[in-house]
């Protein structure tokens, strides 16, 4: 599986060039959910390190 971190700044590159381009509303949009799902990802998988720090 790809490193959600490397997706997540590439995403957040892409999404940094949509914001300046108002013609790509409905890119824009997709871009934001892919970036919350991503987030969303990150988030979970350190709190499940955290989990496996504390109990190792």
């Amino acid at each position: 599986m790809a490193d959600p971190h490397k997706q997540l700044q590439i995403l957040s590159d892409e999404y940094q060039k949509l914001e300046t381009d108002l013609g790509s509303k409905s890119k824009y949009m997709i871009s934001k959910k892919r970036i919350i799902q991503l987030q969303t990802q990150v988030q979970q998988q350190q709190q499940q390190q955290q989990v496996g720090a504390a109990t190792a």
